[in-house]
């Protein structure tokens, strides 16, 4: 029936643990294969968010199976507490956001993340740029975006050099090129 009710099916529940990501906050990406990547927040084997794919199921009765495909720790290069959604190009990469981490003071990452090489070898995650505050930003929480000549772009929360946004700065929109 046009214009009716939708109806709801829970694909997944997160669990918040070091073996599941929690809270996640940002849209999903899907891809060829109708799978479903995405982030959370927090929780995973680093406990500081994660960057996960829900499988389809083979048939229709069948479930989704969750994979974690990186788990982000407090203070180390790559980043922590993922609130982007990623973007996915046409090679099947992944590219996203961290809000925070990045190792010392630092304001967030951009990442890449490439599939496996063998079918069930590990994803790879590479930092494209690591967020300083002043000028370049901190905290960027949107998913990216590419032009036709593969630019990344993308905004942060904060950082740059505005001054009406008290002492961390009003933002930026950033591009970052290969």
């Amino acid at each position: 029936m046009k214009g009716g009710a939708w109806t709801e099916k829970v694909l997944h529940r997160f669990d918040r643990g070091s073996s599941d990501g929690g809270n996640p906050s940002a849209g999903l990406v899907l891809d060829s294969k109708h799978n479903l990547y995405g982030t959370t927040l927090n929780g995973g084997p680093g406990l500081y968010g994660t960057v996960f794919r829900l499988a389809s199921p083979s048939g229709k009765s069948g479930s989704w199976a969750e994979a974690i495909l990186y788990g982000f720790k407090d203070n180390d290069e790559h980043g922590a507490d993922p609130m982007s959604g990623l973007t996915l190009d046409s090679t099947g990469d992944l590219y996203g956001t961290t809000n925070g981490g990045g190792g010392g003071f630092s304001g967030g990452n951009a990442f890449k993340m490439n599939p496996p090489t063998r079918m069930l070898g590990p994803w790879t995650l590479n930092v494209l740029h690591t967020f300083t505050g002043n000028p370049d930003g901190n905290s960027p929480a949107a998913a990216p975006i590419f032009d036709k000549l593969g630019n990344l772009y993308g905004t942060t929360q904060n950082g740059g050099i505005g001054t009406n946004c008290s002492f961390q700065g009003c933002g930026t929109v950033f591009e970052l090129k290969p």
